[in-house]
C-alpha cells in the first residue's frame, strides 16, 4: 500500500491537506479535491497546481 503525506504547516494547499493520510493499494491513483490524478506528489495530471511547489511525499507501507 501506499500512503500520501503533506508536510503539515501553513503553506499545504488544502487538497493536498485533504490527502493526507490518504491510503491506496500499490499501482491506485491518488485523487485531489484541485482535479488531479496521479500516482503520488508532483506526479498529479490535470492540476498544475498539485504539483507546482509540492512538498508531500508517498510513504511505502509494507505488511507481514
Amino acid at each position: 500500500k501506499e500512503k500520501w503525506v503533506s508536510s503539515r504547516d501553513e503553506r499545504t494547499r488544502s487538497s493536498h491537506q485533504s490527502l493526507d493520510g490518504t491510503i491506496i493499494e500499490r499501482g491506485e491513483m491518488f485523487y485531489s479535491d484541485d482535479g488531479g490524478v496521479g500516482p503520488g506528489p508532483g506526479l498529479m495530471e490535470g492540476s498544475v497546481s498539485d504539483n507546482i511547489n509540492c512538498r508531500c511525499i508517498k510513504v511505502l507501507i509494507l505488511e507481514d
